[in-house]
């Protein structure tokens, strides 16, 4: 018991270090101007020049990957079981119609006789 006392004093007493990008401070702003469409080399000028912060462009975006993988896997929990696999089945209806237009197209092509062979 003593022991978690001495574990529990000493959380009160020292925070725990977290690791903290200074790019976190602009997060709202980094987002919003990637959305915008603006390119990794003008966000990272727009830091530079308005929020004093300098940082390369490679870093900027190792920073974005991050969040945007943090951000892609909270909206995949949030999504329903039907929205994520409907790309999936259009993708197959896609690939059904490409199929039945070559299958189409090759019958327009076929001689009469081809055509009897086919259906006997």
């Amino acid at each position: 018991m003593q022991q978690d006392q001495d574990v529990l004093n000493f959380m009160k007493s020292h925070a725990p270090d977290v690791r903290r990008s200074k790019l976190d401070d602009f997060r709202e702003q980094i987002l919003f101007l990637k959305q915008q469409g603006y390119s990794d080399a003008l966000i990272v000028r727009f830091l530079e020049e308005k929020k004093q912060v300098k940082i390369s462009r490679q870093r900027l975006g190792k920073w974005l990957k991050t969040k945007t993988q943090t951000n892609n896997s909270t909206q995949q929990n949030t999504t329903k079981p039907s929205q994520k696999s409907s790309p999936v089945i259009r993708k197959t209806n896609s690939n059904t119609q490409l199929e039945k237009q070559n299958t189409e197209f090759k019958l327009l092509q076929m001689s009469d006789e081809d055509m009897k062979n086919l259906l006997s």
